[in-house]
């Protein structure tokens, strides 16, 4: 089991070189996207301080 884990693990580099992700947005749905994702990091990042 170890050997299979292994060997998945070293092909995982080989993956990600061999993998193209394509990501269209236009107009307004474009910035809600971009805008959404940094407030949410942010988001997320107050409320682990407000809980530590």
């Amino acid at each position: 089991m170890e050997n299979y884990i292994e060997n998945t693990a070293l092909g995982i580099p080989e993956l990600a070189r061999n993998t193209e992700i394509s990501f269209h947005l236009e107009g307004w749905p474009a910035t809600v996207a971009f805008i959404s994702i940094p407030v949410a990091v942010v988001a997320v990042y107050a409320i682990g301080k407000l809980n530590a």
